[in-house]
């Protein structure tokens, strides 16, 4: 199978802007902007634009991340629920979602479905350890149980495909400087499906955690980056996540944030479109 490729109108977060093409068979994204605020709640207050997370509290936050096996918990600046139950966006408000249908992903022995609840721990703690080795970054990620108010992010996983019939596999909220903690975020279980069959456990859990901490990445003002930019292949036990092109050979191996980025440049400039949403599309031709 060829590339699998993240790309389209994005703006950079290294440039603030961007313009592009898309040339894939199986994968798109899309990336929104929303206007929601954080709220206050959480109290948690960080002063300015490239802070570490965490600093400039206000009052001691009431998340931290779970890495160090929450021996030396960090302040988590972003709580991130993953919905395995799909449900309504602020991205499609008039279209609820139904859940990933773990039934119709093959393994050797079976499907996803024989290992549903292990599956979705392994995916979440690979999602946490994604994050924990990154040290700048600093998110506490839950597989959500309830309906609580929280403010957090939402990713949510459906067995939908895309509605407007294109090949995504996902979507979130772009948020340049990460200015809000409750962005939101879709994962096509249809299409990343139809990226191949028969992986075993280890694998798909690589494939779901990859692409929910790609789409992750995009909420907190992470752009693509070039080939060009990454570790070459081979010379680094990860493969770059926000890469814009991935092999299914790549989606398989563990991902990392290798490539450090601005994410709150100072000539960041975003073009508002409806809703005050900067729209931006990654698709397959």
């Amino acid at each position: 199978m060829g590339d699998v490729l993240f790309d389209g109108r994005c703006p950079s977060a290294r440039q603030g802007e961007g313009e592009g093409t898309l040339d894939i068979s199986r994968f798109r994204s899309i990336h929104w902007l929303a206007s929601w605020s954080w709220a206050a709640t959480l109290a948690v207050v960080v002063s300015g634009c490239g802070n570490r997370p965490g600093e400039g509290l206000a009052v001691a936050p009431l998340v931290l991340t779970e890495c160090d096996d929450g021996l030396n918990p960090e302040p988590a600046s972003d709580l991130v629920l993953l919905d395995w139950n799909g449900g309504g966006t602020p991205i499609y408000p008039d279209m609820p979602f139904e859940a990933v249908d773990l039934s119709q992903f093959k393994t050797p022995d079976g499907t996803l479905a024989d290992v549903a609840d292990e599956f979705k721990k392994l995916v979440l703690q690979q999602v946490t350890r994604i994050f924990c080795e990154t040290q700048h970054i600093y998110v506490r990620v839950e597989n959500r149980t309830d309906d609580a108010l929280t403010p957090a992010t939402v990713i949510h996983l459906t067995q939908a495909v895309s509605p407007d019939g294109n090949a995504r596999v996902g979507e979130a909220e772009y948020d340049p400087c990460n200015t809000r903690r409750n962005n939101a975020g879709l994962i096509f279980g249809e299409q990343m499906r139809r990226l191949g069959t028969d992986y075993t456990v280890e694998e798909w859990m690589n494939i779901f955690a990859n692409t929910i901490a790609h789409e992750i990445g995009h909420t907190l003002g992470y752009g693509h980056v070039t080939r060009e930019e990454a570790p070459e292949p081979g010379r680094s036990l990860f493969v770059e996540i926000m890469l814009a092109t991935h092999t299914v050979d790549e989606l398989i191996r563990e991902h990392r944030f290798l490539v450090e980025q601005d994410t709150c440049p100072n000539d960041s400039t975003v073009s508002k479109r409806a809703n005050d949403r900067l729209v931006c599309t990654c698709g397959a031709e």
